[in-house]
């Protein structure tokens, strides 16, 4: 379970920069892939998510680092 923990961790990461480089981007294009990319990170964290529970292990929601 160790290695789905690390997956959701890095998700949870993603999912917290993302709209943080968007803030600090000035192209219009990159802004708007940064904020596509945190909606699929977001989407990947509720995946990660669900597969500990699935195995019966109760989980909190994750903090970026």
């Amino acid at each position: 379970m160790r290695n789905g923990c690390n997956h959701w961790q890095g998700r949870s990461d993603a999912a917290y920069l993302y709209p943080r480089l968007a803030g600090q981007e000035p192209d219009p294009h990159k802004k708007d892939v940064y904020i596509k990319l945190r909606g699929f990170e977001e989407r990947h964290v509720q995946m990660w998510g669900k597969l500990p529970r699935r195995h019966g292990h109760t989980v909190t929601h994750t903090k970026p680092w």
